[in-house]
């Protein structure tokens, strides 16, 4: 399998591939070391045959999400604490005569 993924990543890297006629994939087929019954179904596009020779019916997804950066948020201020009341002072004792 690793040979038909460097073809297809040689292929796709190479921009003379994009538009490239059936006898130039051909020509690049037969240089790589890849069996018949696959280069066949590689010339004809035929992918559940290739599927089927490289042993591939798992499908894999992938996705991918934007991050979200948290925004700065203002500094809040410690609240104040109310001011304390004075505390009750005891009451000084009233001297009866």
């Amino acid at each position: 399998m690793s040979n038909v993924v460097g073809f297809f990543e040689k292929v796709g890297s190479d921009s003379n591939y994009r538009r490239a006629r059936k006898s130039e994939l051909k020509a690049a087929l037969e240089g790589s070391s890849i069996d018949s019954a696959l280069r066949s179904a590689i010339l004809n596009q035929d992918l559940v045959r290739m599927r089927a020779l490289l042993d591939a019916d798992n499908k894999i997804y992938c996705s991918v999400f934007p991050v979200k950066v948290p925004q700065k948020q203002p500094e809040k201020k410690p609240a104040k604490a109310p001011p304390k009341k004075p505390g009750k002072t005891p009451a000084k004792p009233s001297k009866k005569k």
